[in-house]
C-alpha cells in the first residue's frame, strides 16, 4: 500500500512537472512570437512581465534599465500584484551595486535571496531592498550587444520565498527573448530614424526646389537646358511662357521645334553646344530678354549639354528709352515750353503704361513737375478717372485718332475738366486738359432757363389748344365757317407753338440725359406715309418731289411713334432742302437681317468729306454761306441721332458728290404675337344678376386652387387656366368681370401677356389684378397706363386685400359712371377737362391741397388726375395719403407742366405731360384705368 502511495505520489509530481513545463514552454513561445509579430516594444514588454508574474506567482515583476555610467537606473516596465507594491518609474541608485553586482551581472550570472534579512549582502544593499518592499529577490541580468542593458527582477514581498531551479531557468530564458526584443526595437528605431532623416533630406530637397523655382518666377529669370542632342530637359519660368513656351509640353522635345519662332535662340543655343558662350538680346512680342548661352561639361570636360538664362529687361530698356526720349524734348522744348506756359491748359505728356513722363501745370492744377513726374495716373487722380483716361489713351494709340471726353474732379470744389489726348510718338500722348466749369455753369444756366420758362408756357398752351379742339370737335354746337378757319389757324399755330417748344425742351434733354420715349409696337409705313405728307408741302415750295419707292406693309418696330416721325421729317426736309430744283427725294423701306430700314436719298452735292465726321454734332453745318441760304439751327440732325439711338436704332449716311446722300434710319423689327380678331369685341357686362367671374391664370396648380377658393368664398366664380396660350383662349369664348394674372407663366410670360391684352379692342380694359412673386418687378417694368393694372400682389398671398381689389375690378367693370377727381388750379384746364369727360365719367373738382383733402375725406373716388403745382403745396404731398383713405389702391395720374423722375413716377399709376398729351390719348388713358373700353 504505502509502496503504491509512493508511485501514485511520484506519478503526480511528475504530471505536474510536466504540465507546468509546458506551460513555460508556452508563455516562452508566446512571448517571443509577439516579439516577432509587434513593433511596439512597451506592449510586448508589459506582457510578458505581467504573465511571467502571473506564473511565478509572485508580487512584483520589474524590467530595470541601468544609464551608465554611474549604473543608476529606472523602472521601465512593472507587473504588480498589488497596487502598493508599484515603483514604476522609479529611479534607484545603489551605493553598492557598482563594486559588488556589476561584473556578476555582466557575465550574465544570477542572484537569487530567499530572505533578505539572512542573505550575505551588503547592508546598503539590503537596506535599498526593504526600502522597496522586498522580502526574496530573484535577478537575471538582460544583455544588449555584449552589454548590461538592465535587470529581469522577481519580487516577493509579503514573505521569504524559496525560489525554484525552474524559476531561475524562466527568467534567464525570457531574458534572452527580452534582449532580442530589445534588439530589435533598437533596429526599428535606427531605420525609423534613417527613413525621418532621408524624408526630411527630400523634403528639404523639395522645398530647395521650390524656393529656386520661386526665385527663377518672381525673378522675372528663365532658364533653357538642353542635352548634347539638343532635347529640351529644363525648361522654366514665367518669361519663357510670354515667349510661348511652358515646360510641361516642351520638355522632351528638340530645341529646333520647341522654339522654332525665335531663330536667334536657336542659333544661340546651337553655338553653345559646340562649346561657345554667347550673350544675345531677344525681342518678342513686347518682352526683351538679355540672355546668356553656356556650354554644360562633364567632370571630364565633354559637353553634355548646354543652358541659357534669360533675364526680363523690358523695363529697364522702356526706362532707359523713356529717359532717351525725355532728354531729347527736354533739349529741343526749351523755346516751346515758353509759349505753353501762357496757356491756361494743362499738358501732360504720358507713357502707355499711365507714368506721366513732363507735364505743364495751370491755373486750375498747380502739382510742381517734380512731384508728377515718374508717378503713374492711378498715384495722383481717382481709380475711376485714372481708368476713363487710360481707355481713351488706348484707344488713341490704337487708332490714331484724337479722345476728347470730360470728367470731373472734386478737389476743395467741384471741376469740370475736358480732355484731349493727342498722338505723340509711338508709345505716347499728350494730354490738354481744360477747365470748363464756367462753360458748365453757364451751359446749365441756359438750360435751366429753357426749362423754366417752356415749362411756364405749357398751362396755358395746353388750355388753348384744349379749347380749341373741343370747339372745332363741335362741343359749342355749328359755328361760322370764318370762325372755324381763324379757329383752325389758332388751332394749327398752338399746335406748332407747342411742338417749338418741345424742340427747345428736347435739346436740353438730350443735354441732360433725361428725353423720355413712349414705346409700344406700331406699323411703320403710316409713319413713314405721315412724315412724308407732313414734308410734302414743304418740298413743293422748293419745286422737289417726295416718293415712296419701297414699302413693307405691314412691318411693325417697337418705337414712339412721334419721335420716329420727328426723326424722318427732319431727313425729308433736310433731303428737300439741299435738293436740286425738278429733283426727286426718294424713300425706300426694306427689310435685312431682323432689321427695317428706311432710306431717304437725295441728288444734291453730298456732305463735304471734312465735314462728316462732325455732321452729328450740335450746330454743326457745312459752312456759314449753306446756314444763310438754306436756313436751319444745325440742330435737326443732333436731336435725330440722340432720338434713333433710344429707339434702338442706328441713323447712319452715305454721301457721293457725284450721287448725292442717302441716310439711313435701321429698327429692330418687331414681332407682334397673335392677335384676336378685330370684329371680335368685349363689350360692357349688364347688370349682374348673377355671380361676378373671374379668370385666374396661374401656372402652379396648388396656388391657382387657393386663389380659387379664396375667391368663392367671398361669392365669385372662377375658371382656372395655367397659361398664356389657354388665357386668351378663354378671353375669347366669353366675357370675364376680371382677371388675376401670374407673370411667371411657361409659354409666354405674364408681362408679354398684358402687353397683348392691352393692343387688342375686346380685352384693352379688362380690369387686371396681378398676383406674383414678381409683382414689384414687374410693376417697375410696366409704366404705360395702355397697361393699367388694377393692383400688383405679392406672394404669399393676402386674402383680405386680394379679395378687396377683386370687388372693386368688378364694380369698376360696371360702374357706367366712374368717378374722377380732378386736383388742378388753372380754372381753363378745368373746364377742359370737364367737357371732355362729361360723357364718360362723373367729374369732381379741387383747386387746392386742402379742397383735395376734404373731397378725399367724404368721397370715394376711381381715379384721381393730379396736378403737381397747386396754390398750397406740391400735389405730391397728397400721394402717400390716397390709397390710405380710401382703403383701394386707387388709380392716380399725373397730369403736369413738369416732368417727373422716376421714383416720383413709381408712386403714380402713370405720369402724363400737358402740352405732349392729346385730348384723344388722355381720353385713352383714363378709360383704360377706369377700366372701359374706347368707343
Amino acid at each position: 500500500m504505502n509502496t503504491h502511495s509512493v508511485e501514485s505520489g511520484q506519478a503526480t509530481n511528475t504530471e505536474t512537472s510536466l504540465r507546468q513545463l509546458v506551460q513555460r514552454q508556452q508563455l516562452l513561445s508566446d512571448i517571443a512570437q509577439r516579439v516577432r509579430s509587434s513593433l511596439n516594444l512597451d506592449d510586448v514588454l508589459q506582457t510578458a512581465v505581467k504573465e511571467v508574474r502571473q506564473l511565478l506567482d509572485t508580487d512584483r515583476v520589474i524590467l530595470y534599465q541601468f544609464f551608465q555610467p554611474n549604473w543608476t537606473g529606472k523602472v521601465v516596465v512593472e507587473s504588480v500584484v498589488d497596487p502598493r507594491f508599484s515603483i514604476l518609474s522609479m529611479s534607484i541608485h545603489d551605493a553598492c551595486f557598482q563594486g559588488e553586482y556589476v561584473h556578476r551581472y555582466r557575465d550574465g550570472r544570477t542572484l537569487s535571496l530567499e530572505n533578505i534579512q539572512t542573505a550575505s549582502i551588503a547592508p546598503c544593499h539590503r537596506e535599498l531592498l526593504v526600502g522597496l518592499d522586498v522580502q526574496a529577490n530573484l535577478v537575471v541580468p538582460v544583455l544588449h550587444q555584449d552589454q548590461l542593458w538592465g535587470l529581469l527582477i522577481a519580487h516577493h514581498c509579503r514573505a521569504p520565498r524559496q525560489w525554484q531551479a525552474w524559476e531561475v531557468d524562466l527568467l534567464k530564458q525570457l531574458s534572452t527573448v527580452i534582449a532580442i526584443a530589445i534588439q530589435q526595437a533598437s533596429l526599428v528605431n535606427q531605420l525609423q530614424t534613417e527613413l525621418a532623416e532621408r524624408q526630411a533630406m527630400a523634403a528639404a530637397l523639395r522645398s530647395s526646389q521650390e524656393r529656386l523655382q520661386a526665385m527663377v518666377s518672381s525673378a522675372s529669370i528663365a532658364l533653357i537646358a538642353t542635352d548634347q542632342a539638343g532635347i529640351v530637359t529644363l525648361c522654366t519660368g514665367t518669361i519663357l511662357h510670354r515667349l510661348g513656351g511652358a515646360s510641361p509640353t516642351l520638355v522632351g522635345c528638340p530645341i529646333v521645334e520647341a522654339y522654332a519662332h525665335l531663330p536667334t535662340l536657336i542659333e544661340d543655343m546651337c553655338q553653345a553646344l559646340a562649346g561657345k558662350t554667347v550673350t544675345s538680346t531677344i525681342e518678342h512680342d513686347g518682352v526683351i530678354l538679355d540672355v546668356r548661352h553656356s556650354p554644360q561639361t562633364s567632370p571630364e570636360g565633354a559637353i553634355v549639354g548646354a543652358i541659357s538664362v534669360a533675364i526680363d529687361v523690358t523695363e529697364q530698356k522702356q526706362a532707359e528709352e523713356a529717359l532717351r526720349q525725355s532728354e531729347i524734348l527736354r533739349q529741343s522744348d526749351a523755346k516751346s515750353r515758353v509759349l505753353l506756359d501762357a496757356l491756361p491748359d494743362a499738358i501732360y505728356r504720358i507713357h502707355r503704361d499711365g507714368t506721366y513722363l513732363d507735364c505743364k501745370p495751370s491755373t486750375f492744377c498747380q502739382s510742381l513737375p517734380d512731384a508728377v513726374i515718374g508717378t503713374r495716373l492711378t498715384d495722383v487722380l481717382p481709380v475711376e478717372v485714372a481708368q476713363q483716361i487710360m481707355t481713351h489713351l488706348n484707344q488713341a494709340l490704337k487708332t490714331g485718332v484724337t479722345q476728347v471726353f470730360e470728367h470731373q474732379l472734386e478737389s476743395g470744389k467741384p471741376c469740370d475738366l475736358e480732355v484731349r489726348l493727342v498722338v505723340n510718338g509711338k508709345d505716347e500722348v499728350l494730354a490738354i486738359v481744360r477747365d470748363i466749369s464756367d462753360r458748365k455753369k453757364v451751359d446749365r444756366l441756359k438750360n435751366e432757363f429753357v426749362s423754366t420758362v417752356s415749362h411756364e408756357l405749357r398751362t396755358p398752351l395746353t388750355s388753348i389748344r384744349g379749347s380749341l379742339g373741343l370747339l372745332l370737335g363741335g362741343i359749342a354746337g355749328d359755328i361760322p365757317a370764318e370762325a372755324t378757319e381763324l379757329i383752325s389757324i389758332g388751332y394749327k399755330n398752338s399746335e406748332r407753338l407747342i411742338l417749338l417748344i418741345n424742340d427747345i425742351l428736347d435739346i436740353e434733354k438730350i443735354e441732360s440725359g433725361k428725353m423720355n420715349f413712349s414705346l409700344k409696337p406700331t406699323e411703320l409705313m403710316p409713319l413713314v406715309e405721315q412724315a412724308i405728307e407732313a414734308t410734302r408741302a414743304y418740298a413743293e415750295q422748293l419745286n422737289v418731289t417726295l416718293e415712296l419707292m419701297h414699302t413693307q406693309p405691314g412691318a411693325i418696330v417697337n418705337v414712339d411713334g412721334e419721335r420716329l416721325i420727328q426723326v424722318l421729317t427732319n431727313l425729308l426736309s433736310n433731303a428737300a432742302k439741299f435738293s436740286p430744283v425738278n429733283h426727286q427725294v426718294r424713300v425706300a423701306v426694306t427689310r435685312y437681317s431682323g432689321f427695317l430700314r428706311v432710306s431717304v436719298h437725295d441728288q444734291g452735292s453730298g456732305i463735304p468729306e471734312e465735314f462728316r465726321d462732325r455732321i452729328f454734332q450740335k450746330f454743326a453745318q457745312a459752312d456759314s454761306s449753306d446756314s444763310r441760304q438754306k436756313g436751319g439751327t444745325g440742330l435737326g440732325l443732333s436731336i435725330a441721332k440722340a432720338i434713333m439711338e433710344r429707339l434702338g436704332g442706328q441713323l447712319s449716311f452715305d454721301s457721293d458728290s457725284s450721287s448725292g446722300t442717302t441716310f439711313y434710319c435701321d429698327l429692330p423689327e418687331w414681332l407682334p404675337f397673335c392677335l384676336l380678331p378685330e370684329n371680335h369685341r368685349f363689350t360692357r357686362l349688364p347688370e349682374l344678376g348673377h355671380a361676378p367671374r373671374i379668370l385666374v391664370c396661374e401656372d402652379d396648380s396648388d396656388i391657382s386652387m387657393l386663389l380659387k377658393m379664396m375667391l368663392q368664398q367671398e361669392g365669385f366664380c372662377v375658371d382656372i387656366v395655367h397659361s398664356a396660350q389657354a388665357a386668351k383662349q378663354r378671353l375669347s369664348q366669353r366675357p370675364y368681370h376680371a382677371m388675376t394674372l401670374d407673370l411667371a407663366l411657361p409659354g409666354q410670360d405674364g408681362i408679354s401677356l398684358l402687353r397683348e391684352l392691352r393692343l387688342q379692342n375686346s380685352t384693352r380694359s379688362l380690369p387686371i389684378v396681378v398676383v406674383s412673386a414678381k409683382a414689384q418687378q414687374g410693376r417697375e417694368e410696366i409704366g404705360d397706363a395702355e397697361f393699367a393694372v388694377i393692383d400688383w400682389l405679392d406672394k404669399p398671398i393676402d386674402q383680405s386685400r386680394l379679395v378687396t381689389v377683386c370687388k372693386q375690378a368688378v364694380v369698376q367693370s360696371q360702374n357706367p359712371q366712374p368717378k374722377i377727381l380732378h386736383i388742378e388750379d388753372n380754372s381753363d384746364l378745368v373746364q377742359v377737362i370737364a367737357l371732355l369727360l362729361k360723357h364718360d365719367a362723373e367729374i369732381c373738382h379741387a383747386a387746392s391741397l386742402q379742397q383735395a383733402q376734404q373731397k378725399l375725406d367724404t368721397e370715394t373716388f376711381d381715379l384721381i388726375l393730379l396736378d403737381l403745382s397747386l396754390p398750397d403745396g406740391s400735389g405730391l404731398e397728397l400721394l402717400p395719403i390716397i390709397n390710405a383713405q380710401t382703403g383701394l389702391p386707387t388709380p392716380v395720374v399725373l397730369f403736369s407742366a413738369q416732368e417727373v423722375s422716376a421714383e416720383t413716377a413709381r408712386d403714380a399709376t402713370t405720369v402724363l405731360v400737358k402740352s405732349r398729351t392729346s385730348n384723344q390719348e388722355l381720353l385713352h388713358t383714363i378709360k383704360s384705368l377706369v377700366g372701359y373700353s374706347l368707343t
